[in-house]
Parts: C-alpha cells; sequence; structure tokens
C-alpha cells in the first residue's frame, strides 16, 4: 500500500528565479512523482486550509510526456509584489482512492519562491552629436534589473527586436561596447535593445554625425599563413573576427589571441 505523500520533483519555472519587473502573476506547473490534488498559499498552513489549488492530472495512467514518470500540476500564483515572493505547497495523494483515510497528505509544504525584479534601465549610450574620433566605439551603460545591471544588448541600424540583432562584441556585463569599423562620414542612427536574466528589457537609440570615414583607417599590417595556421598582425592591441563570407564585426567568430597584435 501508498504510505508516502506526493513529492515535487520538479517546477517549470526555477525556484528562485528573477521574473520580470512588471509581473503581477505566474502560471507555473509542478510535476510530482504521483497523481495527488495540490494546493498552494502565500502562507505556511495545513493542506485543508490552503486557500489555492492546482489542476492536476488524476490517473496514474497520465503521465507527462515531456517529463516522463512525472505527473503535472498546473496553476496562475498570484499576488506578486516587488522583491521575494514566497509560497508554499502540499499535496494529497491518491485522487481515485474512495477512502479518505488511505490518502497520504504532505505535513511539510514545498517551499517555492520567485524575485520580482526592478526594470533594466539604460542609463547611457555614446557616441553622440559630432563624432571625430576615427576608431569610435557604441556604447551603453545599463543600471538596475535582475542583476544590477548585468545584461545582454544588441545593436542596429533599424529599429527591430533584439532577437535580429547583432549582439555587442563586449557585454553580459553592465557595460556595453562594439567598435564601429567599415564606416564612412555621415549621419548614423544605431537602436539598442538589451534584456537581463529575468527579461526585463530597456531599449534606446542614439544619434551621430561621424566627420571622417572609419574605412580609411587600417589596423591590419599584416595578412600570412604559417603552415596551418592563418595569422593576421595588427598595428595595436585588437580583437579579430573571421567568416567564410563578407560580414559586419559582430557577425563573425573571434580569432585566438584577443586584445594583443597577432
Amino acid at each position: 500500500s501508498d504510505l508516502t505523500p506526493a513529492k515535487v520533483e520538479l517546477t517549470s519555472i526555477d525556484n528562485g528565479a528573477f521574473i520580470p519587473n512588471n509581473a503581477t502573476i505566474l502560471p507555473l506547473d509542478v510535476y510530482l512523482n504521483e497523481p495527488a490534488e495540490c494546493k498552494w498559499d502565500s502562507l505556511d498552513r495545513d493542506y485543508n486550509v490552503m486557500n489555492s489549488t492546482f489542476v492536476c492530472v488524476r490517473s496514474g495512467l497520465q503521465q507527462t510526456p515531456i517529463e516522463f514518470g512525472l505527473y503535472k500540476c498546473s496553476t496562475i500564483l498570484s499576488g506578486l509584489k516587488r522583491g521575494v515572493n514566497d509560497f508554499f505547497f502540499r499535496c494529497k495523494d491518491q485522487p481515485e482512492q474512495v477512502d479518505e483515510n488511505l490518502r497520504n497528505i504532505n505535513q511539510n509544504s514545498y517551499e517555492y519562491s520567485v524575485v520580482v525584479t526592478s526594470g533594466l534601465q539604460i542609463t547611457e549610450i555614446k557616441p553622440k552629436g559630432d563624432v571625430f574620433d576615427v576608431r569610435p566605439v557604441l556604447e551603453v551603460s545599463t543600471l538596475q534589473g535582475a542583476d544590477n545591471g548585468r545584461a545582454i544588448c544588441g545593436y542596429s541600424t533599424s529599429d527591430i527586436s533584439i532577437i535580429n540583432m547583432p549582439i555587442f562584441l563586449e557585454t553580459n556585463s553592465s557595460v556595453h561596447r562594439q567598435p564601429l569599423v567599415n564606416m564612412r562620414a555621415g549621419p548614423y542612427n544605431f537602436f539598442v535593445n538589451c534584456v537581463d536574466e529575468a527579461g526585463n528589457l530597456a531599449s534606446t537609440s542614439t544619434r551621430f554625425n561621424l566627420r571622417q570615414d572609419v574605412s580609411s583607417v587600417s589596423l591590419i599590417e599584416r595578412v600570412y599563413r604559417a603552415g596551418p595556421v592563418f595569422r593576421v598582425q595588427t598595428s595595436e592591441n585588437a580583437v579579430c573576427q573571421y567568416a567564410e563570407k563578407f560580414f559586419s564585426f559582430g557577425d563573425g567568430l573571434e580569432m585566438v589571441g584577443a586584445s594583443t597584435k597577432n
């Protein structure tokens, strides 16, 4: 006979996960080791007095195909607020058992929490205005969000989704840098989108006027092969990329020897 209560094995969103700053509800699936009826509450209470319920499979034949061998329960957690949100889950197993005395109930809650983050902010973007630098760098600073401004940023001359943007060469921090190469003198408009671990998005743009051709300034002094190795020698420390077709810097594969002259 079954003498042990149901156990939460997995959750569709990790316990302790960061979630976006504007979230007030959270759809959640939990996966149990056996069929059960489950409840949740923001307070650690007995099963019978918990306020909210999961929708759970009832039959032992309804194992989920995604996490085979486990049984799915679904709910929508509500009442989320900024910061740490704690929830408590308890279950009552054998939902098809007629004799209630044979059903096992969790005496201890499964404790679950998520963190509603602050919004991600872009605090600075440059260059702006007239630019005379022969090696301009698109630079963005981010703040707050899920991890004190740590984010991944993309850039484009078109206002498009970050999914379709090339990613900054230096990113996954609070300062993001992208060297601008092969550019002619003239006006430019760059759009930047950033996203953090929680999915918070921040967007900005910058306009500047490049006063001289960047393409006329070459870092490359020598290109040659030494046996099977392809080598590039530059006039100063640099990061080089390569591809098998024409590409813009940021879209290629990085060569060995970053921030050196070889």
